[in-house]
């Protein structure tokens, strides 16, 4: 303690720790003030084999990120049909544009006509518009998709480039800008990018609000608190340093925010500041009654909460360190930079407040002093010492409780249904449910390593599956190359789902929706179905089927099959309903993928953002689970080891448990689901929660080697730490609940629970513990006395431990 206390001698060495401290924040804050915002697909699915089918998928098929518009059309005529082809050929010419579905396709894409003057051209005619919606009408493949059953609203289909990613705030702009100069007023946009846009803008919107108003109102509680302009400031610079070290970190490594380590600031902030009043409040109390600062007292309030400090620290820092094991990317980054935050603000804390204090001779005398709390703390705790069974039992009776609630919790992963639920957004997509179809796209992948799927066995399987999951439930619509040749088919037959009976004629229908062919239907050498010929004629040269050729790359075709005809895909799209009903549906999905497509050399795969995501749901309470198991016998363990005491171990672990199931049983009798962020509630609360705990064991066991009496030593104890531990829950309670003023619905729901959690421990902390200490015993009682005499409130409260 000498050499300690001479270091806090040194006024020189004080300022040159504040110094290089403020330097290594400058160089950090370049890179903490990047604004870099990405709710990547990857870093918030579960990686493997659905993750690498999807990447197969967008390298055979393009982007599945569609935007859909859907618009009145009360009257089809000149005027609506030229604004959909304008509209349609400027967004073809958008950068970021990958292709565009509408009424007007055919037109560009089988007929051949590219330019706005062909268009006016061909409109010249009345006869040819009327044989063209005419011919439309019959194709079944686009009915609910860009055109409603009743022909009374239309759609259209925009695919975005794989390079846009999830970054599309600009594209979207540009694209909207496109349409709403072009289309019928009254056009709404939606589907899952202008979602991923929404996302991403509350997600910005919450960095900006979140760190301010964090700082604000801790602000005002150290002034509150300590009541003087040095013990406001030291507090708030360390635990900004401890911030922007941490997030300058995170941006120098490449890495960006996303929806889940939106969270961290008010989080570090706030974990920084208890670690911070555990010292101030400490050091305060020992110099209540000094008028002039002195550095053997600061030097023996360091060394009195050194251990419990660090080892309260490391229990934090596995808690979050849980999270790093996680499955989910974003989750296990959140353990990450969250951890570093951790282990940061116990280092700045003892550098930075000591430093601190030396500069400012801070002492207690100089602090305001919240009186009413010891002594209502000391009441409480000799109720509960002498009511203990009363106490239990309706802590048993709520822990019942809390487990129904844990049971019937519901777990959410649905993008859409994190958004508001006024939001326009919802609006939209009722609308295009109730006209067109559902807005969660899935695609069944289908790789042949044998057969082609222009044969007519492999085409008969697509439709007979299709047929058979048009059953499921949440279904609206399932479009594949199958549906093409059938309509192509109908042109010609009156049979609804005839299918061509030879793979050339397969062939010679696909062909028609590739780029590069005959304008014209009639143009193919036979139109008659029944008498194909066996030949294919493209521009000036023959194709046998013996020896297969790709088809042209491009056109409509290549939205559905790959040129090799070994790959294709299925698009399904359902209505939004929740995580467990999709997943119950893809269930379904697959159980068909398998009776149609397990016998024949293929490999059938669910795949698409909307089904990784949902997929989710049946690993996020599992791995949830592994991590809060993993954080709890770590800490458990670490307790036992540091206290030498399995006993102790226990007894600091079961005061924590309690807030936590309270916590999870509060979520489900609230109806409020299980997600990705609210899922992480139970790995963070079991760290920040046991902090506390072990300050209270620590001084607890200090009181019965000075010959306290068993009951009197936890009276002191509970006075002497319940006002910290009380210091301690209310800015973490604050900085948790800047978080509910989120719009987005993790955000939103992670900040109230893992508020409420931070209510209960504190709540926990201070009933559920002394009837703990009373009833396990932890620690050996050294002597036996008869029970001292109640002391007066005076002398508890100015009992000091050192």
């Amino acid at each position: 303690m000498i050499g300690l206390t001479e270091l806090l001698k040194n006024r020189k060495l004080a300022w040159g720790i504040l110094i290089v401290s403020f330097l290594i924040t400058i160089f950090f804050a370049k890179y903490a003030r990047i604004d870099r915002i990405d709710n990547r697909l990857e870093d918030n699915v579960l990686p493997g084999e659905e993750l690498e089918a999807y990447y197969r998928f967008l390298e055979v098929f393009g982007n599945d990120r569609i935007l859909l518009a859907a618009f009145p059309t009360p009257n089809i005529d000149n005027e609506l049909v030229r604004k959909l082809f304008k509209t349609e050929l400027e967004l073809l010419k958008h950068p970021n544009v990958q292709t565009v579905l509408s009424p007007v396709s055919p037109l560009r894409s089988n007929i051949g006509i590219q330019t706005l003057q062909d268009f006016d051209s061909f409109l010249e005619d009345n006869k040819q518009l009327n044989k063209y919606i005419e011919n439309l009408k019959k194709t079944e493949s686009f009915n609910r998709l860009i055109v409603s059953a009743d022909w009374k609203i239309g759609g259209m289909v925009i695919r975005l480039k794989s390079e846009t990613g999830d970054l599309v705030g600009s594209t979207l702009s540009e694209v909207k800008e496109i349409i709403n100069k072009n289309m019928p007023p009254g056009t709404r946009i939606t589907g899952i990018p202008e979602i991923t846009r929404l996302i991403i803008d509350m997600t910005r919107r919450d960095q900006k609000m979140f760190s301010p108003l964090t700082i604000l109102l801790m602000a005002i509680y150290l002034m509150y608190t300590y009541g003087s302009i040095s013990t406001v400031f030291l507090p708030l610079y360390t635990m900004i340093a401890d911030l922007i070290w941490t997030k300058g970190t995170m941006m120098a490594s490449g890495n960006s925010i996303n929806f889940v380590t939106s969270m961290l600031a008010p989080m570090i902030m706030s974990i920084a500041l208890t670690y911070i009043i555990h010292v101030m409040t400490e050091y305060f109390e020992s110099s209540r009654h000094v008028e002039t600062f002195d550095p053997e007292i600061l030097a023996k309030a360091i060394i009195h909460v050194h251990e419990p400090f660090i080892i309260s620290a490391l229990a934090v820092a596995i808690g979050f360190g849980s999270l790093i094991y996680q499955s989910i990317p974003s989750i296990a980054q959140f353990g990450t930079y969250s951890t570093m935050g951790d282990v940061l603000a116990t280092i700045l804390t003892f550098f930075i407040i000591p430093a601190g204090l030396v500069v400012f001779k801070n002492t207690g005398k100089q602090v305001r002093q919240v009186k009413w709390l010891e002594y209502d703390l000391e009441k409480l705790t000799r109720f509960l010492i002498t009511n203990p069974f009363k106490v239990s039992i309706a802590i048993v009776i709520l822990l019942g409780v809390s487990f129904y609630g844990i049971y019937i919790l519901p777990i959410e992963t649905s993008l859409i249904r994190f958004l508001p639920p006024h939001h326009e957004i919802q609006d939209i997509n009722h609308y295009v449910e109730q006209n067109l179809c559902g807005i969660v796209p899935i695609e069944v992948l289908l790789e042949s390593t044998g057969p082609r799927w222009t044969e007519v066995e492999m085409v008969q399987r697509v439709r007979h599956f299709q047929e058979e999951v048009a059953s499921t439930p949440y279904l609206d619509r399932s479009l594949s190359y199958v549906d093409l040749i059938q309509d192509f088919d109908r042109m010609f037959s009156d049979e609804p789902n005839h299918v061509p009976k030879t793979e050339e004629e397969i062939y010679d229908y696909l062909s028609f929706y590739s780029s590069g062919v005959a304008t014209d239907p009639e143009d193919v050498e036979d139109s008659n179905p029944k008498t194909a010929s066996n030949t294919v004629r493209k521009n000036t040269y023959t194709i046998k089927m013996a020896s297969f050729t790709p088809f042209v790359a491009g056109g409509m075709l290549g939205e559905f099959i790959a040129s090799s005809a070994m790959t294709t895909h299925i698009s399904l799209r359902l209505k939004d309903r929740s995580s467990r009903e999709l997943v119950e549906s893809f269930e379904i999905i697959k159980t068909l993928m398998k009776k149609h497509f397990s016998d024949l050399p293929v490999k059938a795969t669910l795949t698409g953002r909307a089904a990784m995501w949902a997929e989710v749901t049946q690993n996020i309470a599992y791995n949830e689970i592994t991590s809060f198991t993993m954080s709890f016998t770590i800490i458990t363990l670490l307790m036992a080891v540091f206290f030498r005491s399995l006993k102790v171990g226990v007894a600091a672990i079961i005061p924590n448990i309690v807030p936590v199931l309270f916590t999870y049983g509060c979520m489900g009798l609230a109806g409020t689901p299980f997600s990705t962020a609210t899922g992480m509630i139970a790995s963070i609360a079991i760290g920040l929660s046991v902090d506390d705990t072990i300050h209270i064991l620590c001084q607890y066991r200090y009181e019965l080697s000075h010959n306290i009496e068993e009951m009197e030593a936890i009276v002191r104890t509970m006075v002497h730490k319940g006002r910290a531990t009380f210091l301690t829950m209310v800015p973490l309670f604050a900085g948790f609940f800047v978080l509910t003023l989120s719009d987005f619905a993790p955000t939103k729901y992670f900040g109230i629970f893992i508020s409420i959690g931070v209510g209960l421990d504190l709540i926990c902390e201070l009933l559920v513990t002394p009837i703990v200490l009373l009833a396990m015993k932890p620690f050996p009682i050294p002597h036996k006395t008869l029970k001292s005499e109640k002391p007066s409130p005076e002398s508890s409260t100015e009992h000091h431990s050192h």
